[in-house]
């Protein structure tokens, strides 16, 4: 899945505006609750300030910040899995490389003293970077959840402040 479908954190969403963006209020608000290094708890308290702020175009106010919402955490989504797929490729390419050392070090007669040196340190390195990648894209993976789990946070926040019909 490349992005969140509105649909994984609202049963039923409104339809989206992408109007969101020429709101500067409305931007200032999608950005500061979808920024990273704030918590979702931040986020919160930033939609109901909003909220409470928004009078008679709440509603349309909210869908333009749910709209928000989802269009920045799908960015940000999109971008992790750019970078666990490149991870994923480096620690496959590395295994390949320490397949190929080992098979070299396989072939090499005990008097080669010096040639097995430099291949058992590479094979150290090429093994040691494709471990890091291996967990660079573990990282990744626990954020694409975090990102999920965040935007129902703030989504629930937003249909918490959505005025009843």
């Amino acid at each position: 899945m490349e992005v969140i479908p509105a649909t994984a954190v609202w049963d039923d969403p409104p339809a989206l505006d992408a109007a969101w963006e020429r709101d500067a209020e409305v931007r200032q608000v999608v950005y500061f609750a979808v920024n990273p290094e704030n918590r979702p708890e931040r986020g919160k308290e930033a939609i109901s300030e909003f909220a409470a702020a928004a009078g008679e175009t709440k509603k349309e106010a909210l869908i333009k910040v749910f709209s928000g919402l989802l269009a920045e955490t799908n960015s940000l989504y999109g971008i992790t899995v750019v970078g666990i797929r490149s991870f994923i490729l480096r620690a496959k390419i590395l295994n390949e490389e320490v397949a190929e050392n080992d098979a070299k070090l396989a072939a090499l007669s005990d008097a080669d003293v010096e040639q097995r040196q430099g291949l058992q340190q590479a094979r150290f390195w090429n093994f040691r970077n494709m471990d890091d990648a291996e967990e660079e894209a573990e990282f990744l993976c626990r954020r694409l959840n975090y990102l999920e789990e965040k935007l129902g946070l703030l989504t629930e926040r937003v249909r918490a402040e959505m005025p009843s019909d």
